[in-house]
This record gives C-alpha cells, sequence and structure tokens, in this order.
C-alpha cells in the first residue's frame, strides 16, 4: 500500500484543542442507612467535570423523579443552576425527599438531565447537543405491614357460644 501526503493551505480551526465536559452524577449516597417505604431522607450528590482543560457554564440541572412517584420532594424544587463549573472540579447538592408509603422492595430511578454549554460551543438549530442525562437507582425497602383479612369464627354444630368450643378462621398478610 502506498500513501500520500496532501497538504491543506488556509484552514483554520477555532476549536482546536477543545473537547465538549462530560459532566457526570458522581458521590451520590442517601444520608440514612437503609431507605423504608415512608421515611423522608437526603439524597447527596456531587456534580463532577471530567474534562481536564474546558469547563462548563450554564448548567441547568433537573431532577426527573420516576413516573410512579416513588420518590416525592419536601422542599425546593427540582431544578439547579451552576453559572460555571472548571475542569476537574464538582460541586455539592441535597435533594430531600420522601419515598410513598406504599413503595413495595426495589430499585426505583432518578434521572438528572444536565444541559450546558462550553468554551468553544457553537449553538447548532439542527443538533442542539449540549447535554446529557444520567439516571442512577435507588433501592427503596417495603415496610412490614402485616395484615389480617377474612377473619370468620363458626362452629360446625350450630351457633357459637361463650364458652363452647368454635373454629377461628382468618387470612394473614406480610
Amino acid at each position: 500500500s502506498t500513501s500520500y501526503t496532501i497538504p491543506v493551505k488556509n484552514i483554520q480551526n477555532d476549536a482546536a484543542g477543545v473537547s465538549k465536559p462530560v459532566l457526570l452524577i458522581t458521590n451520590y449516597k442517601a444520608d440514612r442507612e437503609e431507605l423504608e417505604a415512608g421515611s423522608v431522607f437526603n439524597l447527596n450528590f456531587d456534580v463532577f467535570n471530567t474534562n481536564t482543560s474546558t469547563a462548563a457554564r450554564n448548567i441547568k440541572l433537573e431532577i426527573v423523579l420516576d413516573n410512579n412517584n416513588t420518590f416525592t420532594l419536601t422542599q425546593g424544587n427540582n431544578t439547579f443552576y451552576i453559572s460555571k463549573l472548571a475542569p476537574e472540579e464538582s460541586v455539592t447538592f441535597t435533594l430531600p425527599l420522601k419515598i410513598k408509603s406504599t413503595a413495595t422492595t426495589g430499585g426505583y430511578p432518578i434521572t438528572f438531565k444536565l444541559d450546558y454549554e462550553y468554551d468553544g460551543y457553537v449553538p447548532d438549530k439542527e443538533n442542539p447537543d449540549k447535554g446529557s442525562s444520567i439516571t442512577i437507582q435507588i433501592p427503596v425497602k417495603e415496610n412490614l405491614r402485616p395484615v389480617v383479612d377474612n377473619v370468620y369464627v363458626y362452629s360446625w354444630d350450630g351457633p357459637v357460644y361463650m364458652g363452647s368450643p368454635a373454629t377461628l378462621h382468618l387470612d394473614f398478610y406480610n
């Protein structure tokens, strides 16, 4: 195979050396060891700029809770603004949440939508790629809710009287 060098003149690249920052959600942790249905907790998390040379700016972080309303905000709102995040810098947030009391044991999603700009970013109306979306799973433990249902007291010999033997039937659910 033969290779040829083709010189190209008068080419300017204004964004040379500029790469898009990747923002990640890191160090996410609840302030409680076990998250039980019906409980209130704080979700702490960091937004981290992984880029080593390019800052992100005009960052809008929107928190999207799952469709089943497993989590609800106890105060504040679900949108945060960060004016600038330098290369390899992080900022910490706390999100106060309540778990729905009827939640069953399992992992439930929380999605972080990040829209941002960066040095060298040129808006493109046809392909406005200026953000990312990250989903994490939060484990929830169901409350123990024993239920007694369908209780029947009866006797095969007829009516039940005080002091006479009887049969007790019930359904017990956990």
